[in-house]
């Protein structure tokens, strides 16, 4: 099926938009497009292997991971588990005043962390589903962040779309740099947008999945329900 859409797709010095999806959470080619922003979207989590940062200073223990995996049902069964640590918390982003942040702020609680931009189709159609989850579960212990990337959209434009959906319960971030998303590409867990990762109250990588998930349903809240309780354990 991929090999008959890019025999058809026009390449005329720019890869155009191509969109090839079966059932959710089946292997999807979501869309290459490379354009005046360099915006690259394309494949879920089951071809992307995560390459641990070798100064990583995380440590999860394997039973925690374990428990984790055993949680998982359905749709996220497909969630790649962390089997080498990766410290994320240096990732950093700015909030709608500007100001520069990093994930080690939000360090103590268990966070499910989304990189997304306004023009990735599955990253539009799984942003309800976020924040549906964040009206659900979110607490002390645990929060739903997203981060957009977008390169040239206005604050205004993107703030529009999540109230237009209303998720705009999801405090605003961003990253215009998409230095945020390169470096998570870098380490192998994205190909491209969106990219959703799971991490504990210290910063480190749980799991991640590449591609859009519904994030609201039965699974993923016992999944994160799970994660928070390791959490606490740990």
């Amino acid at each position: 099926m991929v090999a008959r859409i890019l025999e058809k797709a026009k390449f005329s010095g720019k890869i155009r938009k191509i969109i090839a999806t079966t059932t959710l959470g089946a292997l999807s080619i979501y869309a290459i497009m490379m354009g005046s922003d360099n915006q690259v979207y394309s494949f879920p989590s089951l071809i992307s292997v995560a390459h641990a940062d070798a100064a990583s200073s995380c440590t999860v223990k394997p039973e925690k991971i374990d428990k984790l995996k055993q949680a998982a049902n359905g749709f996220f069964k497909n969630m790649r588990f962390a089997d080498e640590p990766y410290d994320v918390a240096k990732l950093n982003f700015k909030d709608e005043a500007g100001k520069d942040h990093t994930l080690a702020e939000f360090s103590g609680k268990t966070l499910l962390v989304n990189l997304w931009a306004s023009w990735c189709v599955p990253c539009r159609s799984e942003m309800p589903e976020l924040a549906n989850l964040k009206r659900s579960l979110g607490n002390d212990a645990f929060d739903v962040m997203a981060i957009n990337i977008d390169k040239t959209a206005t604050d205004e434009k993107v703030k529009d779309f999540l109230k237009s959906i209303k998720a705009d319960n999801i405090v605003f971030y961003r990253d215009q740099s998409m230095d945020v998303f390169n470096e998570v590409r870098k380490q192998g867990l994205a190909m491209g947008l969106p990219i959703t990762m799971l991490i504990d109250k210290n910063g480190c990588l749980l799991a991640s999945y590449n591609g859009s998930a519904p994030w609201s349903n039965a699974d993923s809240k016992k999944l994160m329900k799970a994660a928070m309780e390791v959490d606490k354990k740990d």
